[in-house]
């Protein structure tokens, strides 16, 4: 199989007691929720990837969120899908991204389609609803250990 390589970002918020969330979009097409990511297009760079799809896909300015200049992790391994049991060969980015302007937190508080998510809810596959979150982000998480059980308190 071809490599897949994957930018993911990590919109998260901390609350005052340092707790964190992450946001993710639900997948019609998938019938999940899941972070928003993107395949490499070209010679862009990972961060590229992940900065034009979180604009594309949140329908905000670029302006109105900070991308890390570095990745939180990368990593190169051959995936084993679960819904699939195929193996693939993988590099994943990922990527911290903090949203700065108010209004855009404030707006995007009150859009469909969109949650905040646990470190539980993400290891467990399942919002506290009982919605799904992708199997293929699940696995990353478990498999790089980019999110800790204990980050969201």
């Amino acid at each position: 199989m071809e490599l897949l390589q994957l930018a993911i970002g990590l919109i998260r918020q901390i609350d005052n007691e340092g707790h964190r969330t992450w946001l993710a979009v639900w997948d019609e097409r998938r019938n999940c929720f899941d972070f928003v990511s993107s395949e490499r297009i070209g010679k862009e760079t990972f961060r590229e990837a992940v900065t034009r799809e979180i604009a594309w896909v949140l329908d905000v300015d670029r302006s109105s969120f900070l991308v890390s200049n570095m990745a939180q992790l990368n990593l190169q391994f051959d995936a084993t899908w679960p819904e699939t049991n195929e193996s693939q060969p993988i590099a994943v980015s990922f990527y911290n991204i903090d949203l700065y302007r108010r209004k855009v937190r404030e707006d995007l508080q009150t859009r469909e389609g969109l949650v905040w998510l646990t470190a539980k809810e993400i290891y467990a596959g399942r919002t506290v609803s009982g919605l799904s979150i992708s199997s293929k982000l699940c696995y990353l998480i478990n498999h790089s250990k980019v999110i800790q059980h204990w980050e969201s308190g």
